[in-house]
């Protein structure tokens, strides 16, 4: 909706990045940055964890660490 003219968004540069890149949302408060926050992947146990759990584990910690 922000990217429409709508409003504004708080979002992580990572996130809005494309989008200033494509002029499609322009930063506002260039001195204010998202507070960061802890992220926890809770599982029933570390043994026989799905492959598909652990990938999905392994894909999600790559994009927030910005691997590609």
């Amino acid at each position: 909706m922000a990217a429409h003219g709508l409003g504004i968004v708080a979002l992580d540069d990572r996130l809005a990045g494309p989008w200033v890149e494509r002029g499609l949302l322009r930063r506002i408060l260039p001195e204010w940055s998202m507070p960061t926050v802890t992220l926890w992947c809770v599982t029933p146990g570390r043994r026989l964890i799905p492959s598909r759990t652990t990938a999905f584990i392994e894909l999600l910690r790559a994009a927030l660490i910005g691997e590609r």
